[in-house]
């Protein structure tokens, strides 16, 4: 599995940041401490997420990620704050891979300037993103999935060991680690789509994994995976609905009840995460990107990018 990263977020105080909307699934590892993940759900949707536990959820569905308790006003770019994990030298070979999961993980991981990040950090995160063309499984990562060490706790530890395995990689590398990391990947996704696959949706308990009520409906995960894989097809709510096997109406309180916002909406999102792609990584003009990312024209991309971003896709390439 290509196109996966992973880095290192660490927090002393109190936080408030946000997840770029992106052609991604991400994959978070609570290392230490607790937080609230804040769904774009109607009336606001919360969860507090226990340390050790796991969550995956599409670069598609708008979310926070918070301390819990009183957190700042300005909200910060989650993704700018992600350090790439660094290796270690040969001294400092990690054993993780034998530890127990319900363990604490140590936080030795170096910054891009080579500085230790501090010990001392209320909550530390490792993340994962996966593009969305490089999942192999990629059902397992639509919509939001959280695995705490209580409610999956055999799910959980072999996350956690996969988990422990891929830093171990990235820290020590040896010959055939990208390889491995690879592989690595591919077995998180794999275990996560086991969970996936099990959820009926009604917080009952499937080959021993209970499954919380948050569980998105499986119906409207494939429509979310299909919209990610094809944001430039023009879609209707009609079209959407079909896909699910619903009728229109069913299929649009059940989109926007399960995941927060229209199924239009969503598929606006899918385009802008493929124009900041093309913004970020290519010289194309703009009315090739938009044209590129299924917009009518450049003047309707540049209405639906600043209203979502608060600035032109000019000035976003230029604050890039």
């Amino acid at each position: 599995m290509d196109g996966v990263t992973y880095g290192f977020v660490g927090f002393g105080a109190a936080f408030n940041t946000e997840a770029k909307i992106a052609q991604c699934c991400y994959c978070y590892l609570l290392q230490k401490g607790r937080l609230v993940l804040e769904l774009a759900r109607p009336g606001i949707y919360e969860i507090e997420v226990p340390e050790k536990s796991v969550v995956s959820i599409s670069g598609l569905v708008p979310h926070r990620i918070k301390s819990i308790g009183s957190t700042p006003e300005t909200v910060a770019d989650l993704n700018g704050l992600i350090r790439p994990v660094q290796p270690r030298g040969p001294e400092r070979a990690s054993q993780r891979a034998s530890q127990s999961a319900s363990q604490s993980a140590s936080s030795d991981y170096t910054s891009t300037n080579g500085a230790a990040v501090e010990s001392d950090l209320i909550v530390e995160l490792i993340v994962g993103e996966v593009k969305n063309d490089a999942l192999a499984f990629a059902s397992a990562y639509s919509g939001m999935q959280l695995i705490t060490p209580t409610a999956a706790p055999q799910l959980h530890r072999k996350l956690c060991a996969i988990f422990a395995l891929i830093e171990d990689e990235l820290m020590q590398p040896l010959i055939y680690s990208t390889e491995s990391v690879r592989l690595l990947s591919e077995a998180l996704v794999v275990n996560l789509m086991r969970f996936g696959e099990a959820s009926r949706g009604d917080g009952t308990a499937l080959n021993g994994i209970t499954v919380p009520e948050i569980s998105v409906d499986p119906r409207i995960s494939r429509v979310m995976l299909e919209i990610g894989r094809n944001p430039t097809a023009r879609w209707s709510v009609e079209a959407l609905a079909n896909l699910a096997g619903m009728s229109r109406t069913a299929f649009a309180n059940s989109f926007k009840r399960n995941i927060g916002i229209t199924p239009l909406k969503s598929v606006s999102h899918a385009r802008l995460a493929k124009s900041i792609f093309e913004l970020d990584k290519s010289a194309r003009s703009i009315a090739d990107i938009a044209e590129r990312c299924g917009y009518s024209s450049a003047a309707a991309f540049i209405r639906a990018f600043q209203r979502e971003f608060g600035l032109t896709p000019a000035r976003w390439r230029k604050k890039a």
